[in-house]
């Protein structure tokens, strides 16, 4: 169901020889729409889950958002949103407090956000203490080094620029040689949480196949593969030998 009514979906067309039951189709059919997911982006339970003029929410209540309304994607199970307050906890994005408690940049266990408040606003990290230099021997004067002077000519003229903070990438490459077997593993596990974090998504794939010495079957490469990529609406360019 979703906000409009009963939402229909394609399961597509089951290939030759297929495994799997029904249910293990609608699964796979939920997860690749991204209706069913397994992993959240941090940004998104800030960006989608809480308002804007929220500045805190219980861990318990971020569930319950995901299974009241149908507006949100399915969890696989509840551990889901903990798992990804844990994750942003620990990316600093956000803060989570636990009693009297307000903790941020840690490492919390899963029980433990159970009863947590995730907090918008994250503490700052408490300050290192300093460390104490040894004055130099009475008489004793080292002569300044190339790095002392720069500095100190920066700081007399106001110059010295301020450190840059570390800048996070913004573009991800990857090539793979998966296994068919895999693929299904891979979807879930690569590309559904690389989905989930930009729109800026593109995968291609390249298919080798060898049928041997009996080859194959172009009648049945019409009725399945170009077939389904033809109902797809998916281009492609393909090559025998």
């Amino acid at each position: 169901m979703g906000d409009s009514g009963i939402q229909w979906l394609d399961l597509g067309l089951p290939t030759v020889n297929q495994r799997g039951s029904l249910s293990a189709r609608v699964r796979r059919s939920l997860e690749e729409e991204e209706m069913l997911v397994r992993n959240l982006s941090p940004r998104y339970i800030l960006d989608r889950v809480l308002r804007a003029d929220e500045p805190e929410k219980p861990v318990a209540d971020i569930v319950e958002v995901f299974l009241r309304y149908t507006s949100y994607p399915m969890l696989q199970n509840p551990n889901v949103v903990r798992e990804t307050v844990q994750r942003g906890m620990q990316e600093g994005l956000f803060a989570v407090r636990i009693g009297e408690q307000t903790i941020a940049r840690r490492f919390v266990s899963l029980d433990d956000l159970q009863d947590a408040v995730l907090v918008r606003a994250v503490p700052e990290e408490e300050p290192k203490p300093a460390e104490q230099s040894v004055p130099p021997r009475l008489g004793a004067e080292s002569p300044p080094t190339e790095t002392t002077l720069s500095l100190a000519a920066r700081m007399q003229t106001g110059a010295v620029p301020p450190t840059a903070p570390h800048a996070r990438p913004r573009r991800y490459h990857l090539r793979l040689r998966v296994p068919i077997e895999q693929y299904a593993d891979i979807l879930r596990g690569v590309i559904m949480p690389l989905r989930h974090q930009t729109d800026d998504l593109q995968v291609e794939m390249v298919i080798h196949a060898n049928a041997g010495e009996s080859g194959f079957d172009e009648a049945q490469l019409n009725r399945t593969v170009r077939e389904t990529l033809k109902q797809l609406g998916i281009a492609y360019e393909e090559g025998l030998e």
